[in-house]
C-alpha cells in the first residue's frame, strides 16, 4: 500500500507511516507484525528502499539506518537456526505461520523470499549512504542466502518433477504456492535463467485461475482480487502482456462503483466472503498494475505504455502527468492531430545521475514514420506484429509519428 501511495505522488504520507515503524522494532531487531510471521523485516527493508528511490532523501535514510541494520542482522541470525535441517530446507527461515493465507505453520518460501529481498535492499541502502563496509558484508550474506535458496529450488524440481516452487519445501504444489509468486513480483529476485519462478506463475494461472479470478481455498476462501492482480503483474513483468491482461480482466470486468473490492469474493454470491470490505491491498495492486502498464523503469531504460494496449487506442489521446519513478518525475502525452498523425510530448525531471540510457515508447499499432524534432534523439524503430517500439534518447521532448 505504501508503494502504491509513492507511485501516486503521496511521498509525504508514506514518510509519515515509515517514521512510525521503529516503534515496532524489538530489542533483538525484529519489526514485529502479527505474531509468528517472519516476512516483516524483509518487507520493511524493501519498502524503505522503494521509498528512497522515489525521493532520494539521503539524510532521512541515514537517520533510519541503525534500525535497518539491526533488522538485516536479525534475518541473518534467523537463517542460522535452520542450518541443521535437511538439504533443501537449510538456510531458509524457520517455520512460522507466515502470511495467513498460506496455511498452518510451516517453513514457507514467502518468508525466505521477502527476507532475501530485504537483504538485497539492505545492501543497496548501505551503498547509497556510503557505508561501503556494511554493503560488502550484506552483499556476501545475499550471495550465501541466494545460494541456499537456489539449492532448495533444485531439490523441489527433483521432488516435483518440474521447475515449480510450492508454498514450502515439504508441501505438494497447491494453491498455497501463490506465496512464492513474490519472487517474481514485486521482488524480482532471480535472473531469467532461473526458470522456476515464472513457470510457477504460469502453472498457477493454468490450474487455479478461471473467469472470476484466482480461487484460493486456504483460509481466505474465495476469489482473491489482490492475489489475482499479483499473478497478472508477474505476467506483465515477465513480458507476457496478453496473459497479464487476461488474468487482470477477471477482476476488472467485475468492477462497480466505488471501484473497491473485498479481501475475498464469495464464489456463490459475488459479495465479500471474508476480511475487509474495502481492501487496501487489493486497491494498491490494481493501482500498481495500471501504473506499470503505463510507466516502467530500470537502471538502463524508461518504458512508456508497454502494457497499455487496452488503455491506449489509435486516434485517442493518452496522457500521464508527474508520475514519480526511480529515475525522476515523468510526464508524457500522445495526441492525434489527424487520423494518421500523432504528436508525442515528453518531459522529465530526472534525479542527478539517474538519466536512463534510452526511453522506449510502445505504440499498440504500426507506425509508418517517426519524425523527431532533433534527428539525434531517434535511436531505433522496431515494428512488430501488434505494436511499434520507438527508442529515443533521454533528452527527447517532442516527436511525431505517422500511423497506418
Amino acid at each position: 500500500m505504501l508503494r502504491a501511495l509513492d507511485a501516486l505522488g503521496y511521498a509525504t504520507r508514506v514518510r509519515q507511516t515509515l517514521n512510525e515503524f521503529p516503534k515496532r522494532l524489538t530489542r533483538n531487531g525484529f519489526f514485529k507484525g502479527p505474531d509468528g510471521e517472519w516476512d516483516s523485516n524483509g518487507a520493511v527493508l524493501w519498502t524503505v528502499l522503494q521509498h528512497f528511490t522515489m525521493t532520494r532523501s539521503v539524510l532521512w535514510l541515514r537517520h533510519f539506518y541503525p534500525n535497518l541494520r539491526r533488522a538485516a542482522e536479525w534475518i541473518v541470525r534467523m537463517r542460522e537456526k535452520t542450518r541443521r535441517l535437511p538439504d533443501g530446507q537449510k538456510g531458509l527461515l524457520p517455520r512460522s505461520l507466515s502470511a495467513e493465507h498460506l496455511g498452518t505453520v510451516d517453513q514457507y518460501y514467502w518468508d525466505a523470499f521477502w527476507s532475501l529481498g530485504g537483504l538485497h535492499a539492505m545492501q543497496s541502502i548501505a551503498a547509497e549512504i556510503g557505508k561501503d563496509g556494511d554493503a560488502s558484508i550484506f552483499a556476501d550474506e545475499c550471495r550465501k542466502f541466494q545460494s541456499d535458496v537456489l539449492r532448495s529450488l533444485e531439490v523441489q524440481e527433483r521432488r516435483l518433477g518440474r521447475p515449480l516452487i510450492p508454498a514450502s519445501p515439504t508441501r505438494p504444489f497447491d494453491e498455497g504456492a501463490i506465496g512464492s509468486i513474490c519472487s517474481v513480483y514485486p521482488l524480482r529476485l532471480f535472473p531469467k535463467n532461473v526458470v522456476s519462478p515464472f513457470q510457477t506463475v504460469k502453472e498457477m494461472v493454468a490450474r487455479f485461475v478461471d473467469e472470476r479470478g484466482f480461487f484460493h481455498p486456504l483460509i481466505h476462501s474465495g476469489y482473491n482480487p489482490y492475489l489475482t492482480m499479483q499473478l497478472a503483474h508477474s505476467c506483465l513483468w515477465e513480458g507476457d502482456i496478453d496473459l497479464a491482461w487476461e488474468v487482470a480482466d477477471t477482476i476488472f470486468r467485475h468492477s462497480r462503483s466505488p471501484f473497491s473490492f473485498p479481501e475475498a469474493i464469495h464464489p456463490a454470491t459475488g459479495g465479500g466472503s471474508m476480511g475487509d470490505g474495502h481492501h487496501g491491498w487489493a486497491a494498491a495492486e490494481m493501482i500498481l498494475f495500471l501504473r506499470d502498464c503505463l510507466v516502467m523503469e530500470d537502471a538502463e531504460a524508461l518504458r512508456l505504455f508497454e502494457g497499455a494496449g487496452r488503455l491506449f487506442q489509435k486516434g485517442k489521446e493518452i496522457r500521464i502527468e508527474n508520475v514519480p519513478t526511480a529515475l525522476g518525475v515523468v510526464s508524457c502525452s500522445v495526441a492525434f492531430e489527424s487520423a494518421n498523425r500523432a504528436v508525442v510530448s515528453f518531459r522529465a525531471k530526472f534525479f542527478s545521475g539517474k538519466q536512463p540510457n534510452m526511453i522506449h515508447f510502445f505504440f499498440p499499432f504500426r507506425v509508418k514514420k517517426v519524425i523527431p524534432v532533433k534527428a539525434e534523439h531517434l535511436h531505433k524503430v522496431q515494428i512488430e506484429a501488434k505494436r511499434t517500439v520507438v527508442q529515443m534518447t533521454h533528452d527527447v521532448t517532442t516527436f511525431f509519428v505517422d500511423v497506418e
